[in-house]
């Protein structure tokens, strides 16, 4: 495939020793501590912390949700899925819906079944029964339902950008609740998401490579090449998806630009509106995100896409 020779290079020139703690989220979250501010609360809004969206095998899976203080008819909703390997960080922490202009829309940031938990498609599943959950219960909390956007970094984009290309696929639906209810979502923000598995799983195993490969399989639940690609949104990427903006770092080690040129080219080839934003000098971090240039940018995405 025309990545894998690309991406083996990345990862001959990477120690193990740097490898393994930034897919731990070491490195990503070097220089982020001041931002956790922003994961405290959203400026302007009540929150409705905890709230159960699913049960699995009698687990709890919650969400939080931000709906703003001004009285509105309803509000768009942004859906916020974090990142962290499939297996690293919460809900809870650093969200850079945030950063966005007040009151303009509802945040729910979402947990899921880690895949230390449950391999895929337990992830994906947890994912659209949260949307799901978010329509069932728009009334109660003056929601649009008809106007939701998805937003991830790293993992969590991978899971964003499955969800907006999988709306109407069978096997990625799961059977979570509220199965009366789409979850399909009006457009994608992915920041440096993985969009190819299968060129994970098909790395030599040589040393530089296995960590990635590990927590690719980990995911996946081994390294067959047809779950991988079931795992994969450049997969099912089709004419009916919704518009996408994707931000990349170049100078990223851990999910390299191709990953997010491939998934762009496909959905441009499907005549998909998608806007690639590759930021020089940058690497798989979220410090890049909060620039302000970028999160105006994700702002202006949001509020065309969202139109009403």
């Amino acid at each position: 495939m025309s990545v894998i020779r690309a991406w083996r290079h990345r990862w001959r020139i990477i120690l193990v020793i740097v490898v393994i703690p930034v897919l731990l989220g070491v490195a990503a979250w070097q220089g982020v501590a001041v931002m956790r501010a922003h994961a405290i609360q959203a400026p302007g809004t009540r929150k409705y912390a905890n709230l159960e969206y699913a049960r699995v095998n009698g687990r709890a899976i919650r969400l939080d949700l931000y709906v703003p203080l001004n009285v509105q008819a309803k509000y768009p909703v942004i859906v916020w899925i974090h990142g962290g390997s499939w297996t690293e960080r919460t809900k809870d922490e650093v969200n850079p819906a945030f950063g966005l202009t007040p009151g303009r829309y509802a945040i729910a940031a979402i947990d899921f079944r880690q895949s230390t938990q449950a391999p895929f498609p337990a992830q994906i599943h947890d994912c659209k029964a949260a949307i799901r959950w978010l329509r069932a219960h728009a009334a109660e909390y003056r929601l649009d339902p008809d106007h939701i956007a998805v937003w991830g970094d790293s993992s969590g984009g991978h899971l964003a950008a499955l969800l907006g290309v999988s709306g109407d696929v069978a096997e990625l639906e799961g059977n979570e609740g509220n199965a009366g209810f789409s979850s399909r979502v009006q457009c994608v923000v992915d920041c440096y998401g993985p969009t190819d598995l299968v060129e994970a799983v098909e790395m030599p195993e040589d040393a530089q490579n296995i960590q990635i490969r590990a927590v690719v399989t980990r995911l996946l639940g081994g390294d067959e090449v047809q779950k991988a690609a079931q795992a994969s949104p450049v997969t099912y990427v089709s004419p009916d998806d919704p518009p996408f903006f994707i931000l990349h770092g170049d100078q990223d080690q851990i999910i390299p630009v191709e990953q997010s040129r491939e998934l762009d080219t496909a959905l441009r080839a499907a005549g998909v509106s998608s806007q690639l934003t590759v930021v020089p000098g940058e690497g798989h971090n979220l410090r890049f995100v909060y620039a302000a240039e970028r999160l105006d940018a994700v702002q202006r995405f949001l509020d065309a896409s969202l139109a009403r």
